[in-house]
């Protein structure tokens, strides 16, 4: 069996939950309100295609497509959510609250910070 026999405790917890959700917690989604599965999916291929062009470390034209491919699907993505106003996933108007902005700009610090220490940690251990 092996070792990855133990993600088969995943099914029984996650079968609980469900049944637990089902049962006691009550539906609170508004029912004029609808998903916004545009931007979502806009939003995901954006990520998506800068993460996956990212972590080469060869500069060729696939990476220059993929990073273009990307910018692209972000613009068309703020664009949407722009139209979609108040009915967006992600509404702009929350970028003109300054506490808004400070926590997302502090967010953005704290892991460029971690993530450099996590790369320097690694490369101080290879030594």
């Amino acid at each position: 069996m092996g070792w990855r026999a133990i993600f088969y405790l995943n099914f029984p917890v996650a079968a609980a939950a469900i049944v637990i959700v089902l049962r006691y917690v009550e539906e609170s989604a508004e029912e004029e309100g609808a998903l916004d599965w545009r931007g979502a999916t806009l939003a995901t291929a954006a990520l998506g295609a800068l993460t996956l062009w990212s972590t080469s470390h060869v500069t060729n034209a696939p990476i220059w497509i993929g990073l273009g491919a990307g910018l692209a699907l972000l613009a068309l993505f703020a664009w949407t959510e722009w139209r979609l106003g108040d009915r967006a996933m992600m509404p702009l108007a929350l970028f003109a609250s300054r506490p808004f902005v400070g926590l997302t700009v502090m967010t953005l610090l704290l892991y460029g910070a971690l993530g450099g220490l996590i790369l320097l940690a690694g490369l101080l251990a290879l030594q």
